[in-house]
């Protein structure tokens, strides 16, 4: 019975980040339906990830559920839709603006990968537009 009410929690906690990102951050936006399922995703995984680094969050010692099992739950799969909200909106958009320059799919994947590249190790915005010198060869 616990871990239907950590999920419920999870998936309400995901949609209602999900929705928030979207709504903060324009350029990541996804929609109302997308943000939501993208959220609650999001939600369930975050949660579940932060339920396994952190088993005390799972439930309270006693089988019931106390505020610090519930908080545990809200803030993963808060982040969690969050998180997975603005990824699907980083990677919508470069599709999106991927199409429309590029014709061939090969080309649209080498872009794709460099940016991502340049986006987790930090090599800053020369970096990220070092991907075309690729594109063309």
């Amino acid at each position: 019975m616990e871990t239907i009410i950590n999920l419920i929690i999870q998936l309400i906690a995901g949609v209602a980040g999900g929705n928030a990102a979207g709504a903060a951050l324009k350029d990541y936006n996804l929609g109302n339906l997308d943000n939501t399922i993208a959220g609650a995703i999001g939600g369930v995984g975050g949660g579940q990830i932060l339920q396994a680094l952190i088993p005390a969050i799972a439930s309270a010692a006693g089988g019931d559920l106390d505020l610090g099992a519930i908080v545990g739950q809200i803030v993963g799969g808060g982040a969690g839709g969050a998180i997975l909200t603005i990824i699907a909106g980083l990677v919508k958009n470069m599709t999106a603006s991927q199409q429309t320059r590029c014709g061939s799919r090969r080309s649209m994947r080498v872009t794709i990968l460099h940016r991502a590249r340049a986006i987790l190790l930090g090599g800053g915005k020369a970096a990220a537009h070092d991907w075309a010198a690729d594109v063309r060869a």
